[in-house]
C-alpha cells in the first residue's frame, strides 16, 4: 500500500496533487512519485502536496514544488499558504471523505475530523 496518491488537478496552477494518506510524509517516497509522474508522461509542471495527516492543518500543510519530467527540483520545494475557499482545499477534504479511515491515525483532533467527514473544508 502507498502512502500518498497523485490526484490530477484540472484547472489549477498545479497539474497534480499528492495527497498524504498516513502519518508518513509523502517525501520519504519522492523517488516512486517522480517515477509515477513520468508513467503520466508529464514534463515540467508544478506539483502540490498536501500534508494534512501528518503535519496537520498548520501553515506548513501545503508545500509546492517543480517536476521537471524526471525528477523534482530540488530548489523549488517551498511552503505556501492556501486560502481556505481555494478549490484544492476542497479537493482534499472530498477525498479524506472518501477516505475517513485514514484520517483515523493522523494527528487531527475530533473536531477538525468530523469538520471533514461533513464535508466542511479545513
Amino acid at each position: 500500500m502507498e502512502n500518498y496518491k497523485v490526484v490530477k488537478i484540472e484547472h489549477s496552477e498545479y497539474a497534480y496533487m499528492i495527497i498524504s494518506e498516513s502519518y508518513e510524509t509523502p517525501f520519504s517516497y519522492l523517488d516512486k512519485i517522480c517515477n509515477e509522474l513520468k508513467n503520466y508522461n508529464m514534463l515540467k509542471c508544478k506539483v502540490i502536496f498536501d500534508m494534512l495527516l501528518n503535519i496537520g492543518n498548520t501553515s506548513e500543510r501545503f508545500v509546492e514544488a517543480v517536476f521537471d519530467g524526471e525528477c523534482f527540483v530540488d530548489a523549488t520545494f517551498k511552503y505556501i499558504n492556501i486560502n481556505k475557499k481555494n478549490e484544492l482545499r476542497k479537493i482534499s477534504t472530498e477525498f479524506f471523505r472518501q477516505k475517513s479511515d485514514a484520517l483515523e491515525y493522523s494527528i487531527l483532533n475530533s473536531v477538525q475530523k468530523k469538520m471533514i467527514n461533513e464535508g466542511i473544508v479545513i
